[in-house]
């Protein structure tokens, strides 16, 4: 015998359906609060302005010296995301919806990674996207000093650098040795490697091994070296799926400051609604439920000499 719906019956199965969502919700590792900082959101959009440079305290002789935000402001807009499902009507009535929490399940996993989604997207289209500077935020000409274009500029975007020990070496010293426009060390270093699948090998044996094996060729001889690997826990590394479709290219990020290179924009964390009345559309027309889940946020830049990108 079927079941008779009611709305109890309905709202016990927006219930149960629900806590499957926040079930496989809660339990999803995402990794994007390794490399944004969340900043919640009340409006359409926010407007950041940022310090050119990470400035040192100097001495005070005479009047302060001010250190103005940047008048070129970043308007950040959030976007609308959704995610949606139907569920028969007989379903229901028939008690037959296994395979349905499990779609539940899912979409509360989908909804967990939507922000690594989103970032990863931002972090592949730094290439192109303008950052606060007027240069896309991975670039290899990016001013020391904006308002002065003779003190020089800055490279986070290095190509034909593959994977290497000797190029991680050589990316993390040029990284540690950027300066803020009077010429002075900012003291910003890389805490982490992030790569695609395809390098996560590379990574750990630069990161993690504690001895360093490199094939070496003389003449026609052929060979290996090994050394004390002095990169070892110079950085955490972390390897993120949605970058696969790079495999050369890998970043090292300063995420231990107080502000991350990415800026994960927070206006409506994703929850679950229905249309399962009677006369709704969906039901009368089609004997269908809809469930769903929608949310409102966007990934952003924040400041390039937080970040370098490199590739093969």
């Amino acid at each position: 015998m079927s079941l008779t719906i009611t709305p109890s019956v309905l709202e016990a199965t927006f219930t149960a359906f629900n806590l499957r969502f926040q079930e496989a919700f809660k339990r999803t590792t995402p990794w994007w609060n390794q490399v944004a900082t969340l900043v919640p959101s009340s409006t359409g959009s926010e407007t950041y302005a940022w310090l050119k440079e990470i400035p040192g305290f100097r001495e005070w002789v005479g009047q302060r010296h001010v250190h103005e935000l940047v008048s070129r402001g970043q308007v950040l807009p959030n976007k609308d995301y959704e995610l949606t499902v139907k569920v028969p009507r007989n379903a229901v009535e028939d008690e037959s919806l296994g395979i349905y929490n499990a779609n539940f399940e899912m979409m509360g996993l989908a909804a967990a990674k939507w922000p690594d989604r989103v970032l990863a997207a931002a972090i592949k289209a730094g290439t192109t996207a303008i950052c606060f500077d007027g240069q896309p935020f991975f670039h290899a000409s990016h001013p020391i000093d904006m308002d002065n274009p003779s003190k020089g500029t800055y490279s986070n975007n290095k190509t034909g650098f593959a994977l290497t020990p000797e190029n991680y070496g050589s990316a993390r010293s040029e990284f540690r040795s950027r300066v803020n426009d009077a010429g002075e060390p900012m003291g910003v270093r890389p805490s982490l490697l992030v790569v695609p699948p395809q390098l996560e090998d590379t990574a750990n044996r630069i990161l993690t091994n504690e001895r360093l094996i490199r094939a070496v060729t003389s003449g026609s001889v052929s060979g290996v070296s090994e050394d004390t690997n002095i990169y070892r826990n110079t950085a955490k590394p972390l390897v993120i799926e949605e970058l696969g479709d790079q495999p050369d290219t890998w970043y090292l990020l300063a995420n231990d400051m107080p502000i991350r290179p990415f800026i994960w924009q927070l206006r409506k964390a994703p929850q679950m609604v229905s249309m399962t009345a009677p006369t709704d559309p969906n039901v009368f027309n089609l004997k269908e439920y809809v469930y769903g889940s929608d949310s409102r946020g966007n990934a952003g830049y924040s400041l390039p000499f937080l970040a370098m990108r490199c590739t093969a």
